[in-house]
C-alpha cells in the first residue's frame, strides 16, 4: 500500500473517532465504543452440565449443577446477518429487578424500578461481538490462542466485563467470564440435566466489616468460585481435546455467508488491522449450530503449563489470589491443622500442572479481606507462586487499582504485602528481583474497571468524580496486554490511535509512517509498564514506598466500610443511599416529569417507597397519594448558616 494513502486513513480514522464519540454522546440508549483490536470478536453464552464433567475437586454445592460462563474470542462474522449480543441477559426483568435491588432498592421497589424509562434502555443495549460467529483461525506461529479466565466482583456477572473482555479478545486472546453462582451476582439461574431452570441463586448480601460470620460467608462464598474456577479449565481442556459437551446456554443460529472482505474501506477496525499488518480473509466459514462449542478444538493454549493467564476484580481478584496460591501450594505436609483449604484438587489433576510460578496474574482492584479467614492464614503467609527460584518474580504480576482504591490505605497495604516476596512481614521489602506491576489510572473509580463507568459515564462522573471510563479500561487493556507480550504470549500489537499517538502524529506525516510501519513488525507497548510517568493519568506505585503510618489504619480501616471501596458501598448501605443511588433517583425524577397518571404514580412511587395503584387503593388497603402540581419550594437555610447568620 502507498504509505501516502496509509496515513491518509490514517487521519480519516481519526476524524471517524472523534465525530463518532461526539454522535455516541447524543444517543440516549447506552452503549459501548468498538473494540480497537485488530481481530473481530465474537461470543457464546456457555452453561455446560457438572455431571459431564470430571470436577477436580468436589462440589461445595451440590444444588449447582451446571457451570455458566461467557467466551469472547476472535472470529470470522459472516457480511450479513450477524446476530448482536445484548448486554442484559434473559430474562431481562429479572436481571433489572435485580440489580435495582443490589443498588439499595426494596423489593418492592425494585419491581417498579425496572419500568423506568432510562433503565428499559438497557434492554436494547448491546456488546459489540457477533454472537456464535466462528472461531477465528489461529496464528500460524503457535497454532492455538492464548487464554484468559476472568472472575466478577461483587455485583458482577459473566457480561458486566464485557468491554475489557471483549477488548482483549480483539488482541488474539480467548478470554472466559464465569458467571459464578456463590450470591455475589445480582441474579443468576441454573438449569438440571434436561436444561430445565430448576433454581435461581439471589444476591446474597454480607457485611463488609470484618466478623467471624461474615468470614465463613465469605469462605463458603470462595468455595464455589474456586470449584468453578477448576471446572471451567476441566471444561477448556475437554473441549480443546474434541470433546463435545451439552451447552444450555447457547444462542439461535446466524447465517454466514461468503464474503470479499471483513470491514468497510472506513472502518477503524480495518485501519487497525493494516496497521498490525493482518490479513483479512476472503470466506468463512458457516456459523455455528446453537450452542456447539466443537469450534474450539485443537485451538486453545490449554495444556502447556502456566500459559492460562488469570485475572478478575475486586472479590473476583481475590478469589482468583486465593485460587493460584491454592492450587499451587496444595494442602502441604507443613500446613498447620489450622489451615482449612477452600479447594482441594488431587495431585494428578491437570489444573494442578497448569498453575505455576509462570502463570500471569492480573488483578483489579484487589479487595484483600476476604483473603484474611483465620481458616486460611497460612496460605496468606506464603508469597504468590512466581515468587518461586523459578518464577519470574512481580514480572508475571499486574495490579491496577482505582485511585479510590489506591487511597483506601488499608486495603493499598495489604495488596502490596500480597504482591510481596514476603507477605508475612508487615511492610513489604524493596524488591531483590523483578517487581510487580502496580498502576492507577488518575480520576477512576471503582466501578470504572466494569461496563457501567463505560455505560453510565455522566452517572459515574457526578458520583465519584470518574473520568473518561473508556480510556481507563483502554490503559487497562494495554497493560494486560504488554505483561503477556513480556511472557512471550502471542497477542497483537497495538495501533497508533489506541497507544495515544494519534494526536502528535496529525501534524507530523513522515513520523506517523514511521510509526505505522513499526506496528507491522514491532507489536511491544513499553511505555504502558513505564515507571517515568510517560503516560498521562497512568501513575506507577512502588511496592516499598507509600506506607507511612499505613500499618495503624490496619485494625480499624480495614474493618470498616469504606466509601468506594466494593460495589456495594458505592450502592450505599440498607437505609442509607449511596451516590449511585443519589444520582439515580434524581435521573428518574427529571425523566418522569411530565403530567400523566403513569408519572404520577412514578413519583408517588420515588417518594414512598411504597406499591401504588393508578388512583385506586392497593390490597394492603394504602390509599394512593396524588401528585399536587409543582409550586415553588421556599429557599432552606442550611443549620450551619443559620448559626452563622446568629453569630453575625
Amino acid at each position: 500500500m502507498d504509505p501516502t494513502q496509509d496515513f491518509n486513513l490514517f487521519s480519516q480514522a481519526f476524524a471517524a473517532e472523534n465525530s463518532l464519540s461526539f454522535i455516541s454522546g447524543l444517543n440516549p440508549t447506552p452503549s459501548f465504543p468498538s473494540y480497537s483490536g485488530p481481530y473481530p470478536v465474537g461470543t457464546i453464552d456457555c452453561e455446560v452440565p457438572a455431571s459431564e464433567v470430571l470436577s477436580p475437586s468436589p462440589a461445595p454445592d451440590p444444588s449447582i449443577t451446571t457451570v455458566s460462563f461467557r467466551i469472547f474470542y476472535p472470529c470470522n462474522p459472516p457480511q450479513q446477518g450477524p446476530k448482536s449480543v445484548y448486554w442484559l441477559p434473559d430474562p431481562q426483568r429479572q436481571y433489572l429487578k435485580a440489580y435495582a435491588q443490589f443498588l439499595g432498592a426494596s423489593s418492592n421497589l425494585s419491581g417498579f424500578v425496572q419500568y423506568l424509562p432510562f433503565l428499559q434502555l438497557l434492554n436494547w443495549t448491546t456488546i459489540p461481538a457477533i454472537r456464535n460467529a466462528y472461531m477465528r483461525t489461529p496464528p500460524k506461529d503457535s497454532g492455538r490462542w492464548p487464554v484468559m479466565v476472568f472472575s466478577h466482583g461483587l455485583g458482577g456477572s459473566k457480561n458486566a466485563y464485557s468491554h475489557l473482555c471483549g477488548s482483549l479478545a480483539s488482541y488474539g486472546l480467548v478470554v472466559i467470564a464465569p458467571d459464578h453462582r456463590d450470591g455475589s451476582a445480582p441474579v443468576s439461574f441454573v438449569r438440571d440435566a434436561n436444561g430445565s431452570v430448576v433454581k435461581k441463586v439471589d444476591y446474597h448480601p454480607l457485611p463488609h466489616a470484618a466478623s467471624k460470620t461474615t468470614e465463613e460467608a465469605r469462605d463458603q462464598q470462595l468455595k464455589i468460585r474456586l470449584w468453578e474456577l477448576g471446572m471451567i479449565h476441566k471444561i477448556l481442556v475437554q473441549l480443546d481435546h474434541g470433546r463435545k459437551l451439552t451447552n444450555f446456554g447457547g444462542d439461535k443460529p446466524i447465517e454466514s455467508q461468503p464474503q470479499q472482505g471483513l470491514y468497510s474501506k472506513d472502518s477503524l477496525a480495518a485501519l487497525a488491522s493494516r496497521f498490525m499488518g493482518d490479513k483479512v480473509p476472503d470466506t468463512y466459514k458457516p456459523s455455528l449450530a446453537k450452542g456447539d462449542l466443537t469450534m474450539f478444538a485443537s485451538k486453545l493454549d490449554v495444556h502447556s503449563p502456566g500459559k492460562i493467564a488469570w485475572a478478575g476484580h475486586s472479590f473476583g481478584a481475590a478469589s482468583v489470589v486465593q485460587f493460584i496460591k491454592t492450587v499451587y501450594y496444595g494442602p502441604g505436609a507443613n500446613a498447620p491443622a489450622s489451615y482449612q483449604p477452600l479447594y482441594k484438587p488431587g495431585k494428578s489433576s491437570s489444573i494442578v500442572r497448569q498453575i505455576t510460578p509462570q502463570s500471569p496474574v492480573m488483578l483489579l482492584d484487589l479487595w484483600c479481606l476476604p483473603l484474611e479467614s483465620g481458616s486460611t492464614q497460612w496460605l496468606w503467609q506464603k508469597p504468590m507462586p512466581s515468587y518461586a527460584e523459578s518464577g519470574p518474580a512481580g514480572a508475571n504480576l499486574l495490579a491496577v487499582l482505582s485511585e479510590a482504591f489506591f487511597k483506601w490505605r488499608g486495603n493499598l497495604l495489604q495488596t502490596k504485602r500480597i504482591l510481596s516476596e514476603k507477605p508475612s512481614l508487615k511492610k513489604p521489602p524493596k524488591p531483590k528481583r523483578a517487581p510487580p506491576n502496580i498502576f492507577y489510572p488518575v480520576g477512576s473509580a471503582h466501578l470504572s474497571q466494569s461496563d457501567f463507568g463505560v455505560l453510565f459515564p455522566l452517572m459515574t462522573k457526578r458520583a465519584f468524580g470518574a473520568k473518561d471510563p473508556a480510556r481507563v479500561l483502554r490503559l487497562n487493556t494495554r497493560a494486560m496486554l504488554q505483561v503477556l507480550r513480556n511472557l512471550k504470549f502471542e497477542v497483537a500489537g497495538h495501533a497508533p490511535i489506541d497507544m495515544e499517538e494519534s494526536r502528535s502524529l496529525a501534524s507530523k506525516p513522515d513520523l506517523a509512517q514511521m510509526v505505522l510501519t513499526k506496528r507491522i513488525t514491532d507489536k511491544q507497548d513499553e511505555k504502558i509498564l513505564s515507571t517515568d510517568g510517560g503516560v498521562q493519568g497512568w501513575t506507577a506505585v512502588k511496592i516499598e514506598e507509600g506506607l507511612e503510618g499505613a500499618e495503624s489504619f490496619l485494625r480499624s480501616e480495614q474493618k470498616k466500610t469504606p466509601a468506594q471501596a466494593v460495589a456495594k458501598n458505592e450502592a450505599g448501605k440498607p437505609g442509607k443511599p449511596g451516590p449511585v443511588q443519589a444520582v439515580a433517583k434524581n435521573e428518574a425524577k427529571k425523566m418522569l416529569g411530565k403530567a400523566g397518571p403513569d408519572a404520577a404514580n412514578a413519583k408517588n412511587k420515588l417518594a414512598s417507597g411504597k406499591p401504588i395503584a393508578n388512583g385506586k387503593p392497593l390490597t394492603n388497603g394504602a390509599e394512593v397519594v396524588k401528585v399536587k402540581p409543582k409550586t415553588k419550594s421556599p429557599v432552606k437555610t442550611k443549620p450551619a448558616e443559620k448559626a452563622k447568620a446568629k453569630s453575625q
